[in-house]
């Protein structure tokens, strides 16, 4: 009933979950757009929701400074991640690719990692001088990469919690982040209108995707690797392709701004 902030399909692309500021996520029939199910429980705007990476349950984050997890077959709310400083939103939850963990980020400037099953915080990840604007898992669950609004993105070895790689370059803050789906490239994305590829190992920004004329809210690669999706406060969003940064297509018609952009599974 109020503005939907991100939209995600589930890994078999048969639903879509959408996170919005009536403070509630929802459950969507990707085929017939029916809704299936509404998480109810987060005391403020939910920010993001994801699915696990088996689709069985569901990690949203909010302003009420929480994450919660979520059984996607009944809509239970399974347990809730508390931890993070209030009232300091947490912007994003993500599992870790063997389920076993979860990781937050917030407005703290801090990420977490948490012990999927206990709801425990096993380690925490500061470093940043900005409020924190995602956290993503690499594809192998190694390492950690977050984003930030003091411009930079850092990558961590998620099990030790230390930080291997400080991304800087950017002249905005930093909305998001991403590994590509092999963990070699990281995608970040930002206020200066533009994203950048960067080497997983080096640090180094190999590419500059240049087009877009507003902050960009959301940049993702496709589930191959080879197509780079963006949106922006332009009112677009961009096709890219990932080897040689070009531009392959402009998706125009939207009245407002582009929050979310993703690939179907």
């Amino acid at each position: 009933s109020d503005v939907v902030l991100t939209a995600v399909f589930s890994p078999d692309g048969a639903q879509v979950l959408t996170a919005s500021h009536d403070y509630t996520a929802r459950l969507w029939d990707a085929e017939s757009g029916e809704s299936l199910r509404t998480l109810e429980g987060h005391g403020d705007y939910v920010r993001s929701a994801v699915f696990s990476p088996d689709a069985a349950r569901v990690l949203t984050a909010s302003e009420d400074s929480t994450a919660k997890m979520w059984s996607t077959e009944t809509g239970e709310c399974l347990r809730t991640l508390e931890g993070h400083k209030h009232p300091f939103s947490v912007k994003s939850a993500v599992f870790s690719p063997d389920l076993a963990q979860v990781l937050t980020a917030s407005a703290d400037r801090t990420a977490k990692i948490w012990s999927a099953e206990s709801g425990e915080c096993l380690r925490t990840l500061r470093g940043h001088s900005g409020r924190l604007t995602s956290a993503v898992f690499s594809p192998d669950g190694g390492k950690a990469l977050t984003a930030s609004s003091d411009k930079m993105a850092r990558l961590w070895n998620a099990g030790a919690g230390e930080e291997l790689l400080t991304l800087v370059g950017h002249s905005g803050s930093l909305s998001c982040a991403a590994f590509s789906p092999d963990g070699v490239w990281l995608l970040t994305a930002s206020d200066d209108a533009t994203a950048r590829l960067w080497s997983s190992d080096s640090g180094e920004c190999v590419c500059i995707l240049l087009g877009h004329v507003g902050s960009l809210w959301s940049a993702a690669f496709s589930p191959d690797g080879v197509h780079i999706l963006t949106g922006s406060d332009d009112r677009t969003g961009k096709l890219w392709s990932a080897r040689s940064g070009k531009c392959l297509c402009t998706f125009s018609g939207h009245v407002g701004s582009v929050r979310s952009a993703v690939f179907e599974p």
